[in-house]
């Protein structure tokens, strides 16, 4: 691999169709749980009617959110990243928009919640990315991420044509060779 090549790495419409599914499957259970919480009674963890249905209008609109990016992102045509010899620009996340230079790249580290891995970018300056977000909502998600995880950028594979393993080893490998200059 060469410095000068670009790696351009597509948003996986499988994948993404895959997120849809799942979320349209619990926003189902949240409806089911809002309007019929009386066939839940017998669950050993919410015990009341008022309760159930609280948890199913929380189901509903958490993956009502996620349903509605999963299916913008999937009407994007835009690459999911693309890294180059000059940095990275990240659109599987949807948070940060533009090139992220390796200049402003301090590390990349590893990142896992719940059995779900993903590439932390840490940057240099987190609060000059959070602060150049438009999007209130976004810059929000970007602030909680980094005071969570200490990054504000957090790239995950489940929305890429790439896996986790070869994302990571790109990652490291592009931010090496500028650490090194070449």
């Amino acid at each position: 691999m060469s410095d000068s090549s670009t790696v351009t790495i597509a948003l996986s419409k499988r994948k993404l169709t895959y997120s849809l599914i799942g979320a349209l499957v619990f926003m189902a259970l949240g409806l089911w749980f809002s309007v019929r919480p009386n066939d839940w009674l017998g669950n050993p963890f919410l015990h009341t009617p008022a309760w159930i249905r609280a948890f199913g209008l929380l189901a509903l609109v958490f993956f009502g959110i996620l349903a509605f990016f999963v299916l913008k992102k999937m009407r994007d045509p835009n690459p999911g990243l693309v890294v180059t010899a000059e940095g990275l620009v990240d659109n599987a996340s949807g948070l940060v928009g533009g090139l992220i230079p390796w200049a402003d790249v301090a590390g990349i580290r590893e990142l896992e919640i719940m059995r779900q891995k993903m590439v932390m970018v840490m940057l240099r300056d987190p609060e000059a990315y959070i602060s150049r977000q438009p999007n209130s909502f976004k810059r929000q998600l970007m602030n909680t991420n980094f005071k969570s995880y200490g990054s504000p950028i957090n790239i995950s594979a489940n929305a890429l044509e790439y896996s986790y393993p070869e994302l990571l080893k790109l990652l490291i490998t592009r931010l090496t060779m500028h650490q090194s200059g070449k």
